[in-house]
């Protein structure tokens, strides 16, 4: 087991994990211990021989704390989810269901103008002088982006920053710690919509009916190169447990949104607040996200 200081707790082993006392009790063959539910926002199961009992987690869906299992590639599959997360679920859900079409496209057009601003940065800060190769993208942009000028930007931004002769499809350690990184972004996105009462499944852009998180898709755009940024750093590097331990604390890492500093975590809640009142038309544009400086 690997505490990451007192907000997130990972369990990567085989572990029997308890309720105690108002603690969390893992045990680990011999080893015991023992962590304030108080000291815990984010209780990561990596492990594929971990117990839970039912005490322990309606317990840590009651104080609002995180819950994530991943699968067997360590990637997170899927998190615990309290049915009385809002008390307006389902006056909101009817609101979503009658979001405008004008404005979910404006509010695509804005995210995506965000994210290519976002790649522009990251590509400025990994490969100087190279953002401006995006720019004919932005001025593509319109609303709804019917020109795709989304998917043009990505594919010239994995180019600049990987390489020619990288591809987004390939086996490799980049892309597994692409892919873990963006789990964790979404998960977080998830998290924050149905805070506000709203339902993951029903977005603005993404409308597969076999994804049952569109609109966390949608809105995670523009913070997914928050994590290029960081594989890109880290490229060399075996995608092992500790890179994937590394990925979760990218959470707690300082980028600004608005102006202000701001742990990613919280940057991705106001973002979600903004989006959720802009396409209610409770607010009028969204603030600017950028990397910590």
């Amino acid at each position: 087991m690997t505490e990451i200081g007192w907000r997130t707790v990972t369990v990567e082993q085989r572990a029997a994990l308890s309720l105690s006392d108002g603690c969390l009790c893992v045990t680990a063959g011999e080893e015991v211990r023992e962590i304030p539910l108080e000291q815990i926002g984010t209780l990561l199961i990596t492990s594929q021989q971990a117990s839970v009992t039912s005490a322990l987690l309606t317990e840590l869906i009651e104080r609002g704390i995180r819950v994530v299992f991943c699968n067997r590639r360590h990637h997170p599959a899927f998190e615990l989810q309290d049915y009385g997360t809002h008390t307006f679920a389902a006056g909101r859900l009817r609101e979503q269901a009658d979001w405008k079409e004008e404005r979910k496209d404006l509010l695509w057009e804005r995210i995506v103008s965000e994210k290519i601003r976002m790649q522009q940065a990251v590509l400025d800060f990994c490969v100087p002088s190279v953002g401006e190769a995006l720019a004919p993208c932005l001025e593509r942009l319109s609303a709804g982006d019917p020109a795709n000028a989304e998917g043009q930007a990505a594919k010239i931004y994995f180019h600049r920053l990987f390489g020619f002769d990288f591809s987004r499809s390939d086996e490799t350690d980049i892309n597994a710690a692409l892919n873990y990184g963006y789990a964790i972004l979404l998960s977080s996105f998830n998290q924050a919509i149905a805070l506000m009462g709203y339902h993951p499944a029903l977005g603005i852009h993404h409308h597969s009916v076999t994804n049952p998180f569109n609109l966390g898709c949608d809105l995670m755009e523009p913070f997914r190169p928050f994590v290029d940024a960081f594989v890109w750093r880290h490229r060399e590097r075996k995608f092992d447990a500790a890179f994937r331990l590394d990925l979760v604390r990218l959470l707690y890492e300082p980028v600004r949104y608005g102006g202000a500093k701001y742990e990613l975590r919280d940057a991705i809640g106001q973002f979600t607040e903004d989006c959720l009142r802009f396409i209610c038309e409770k607010r009028t544009e969204l603030r600017e996200v950028a990397l910590a400086g």
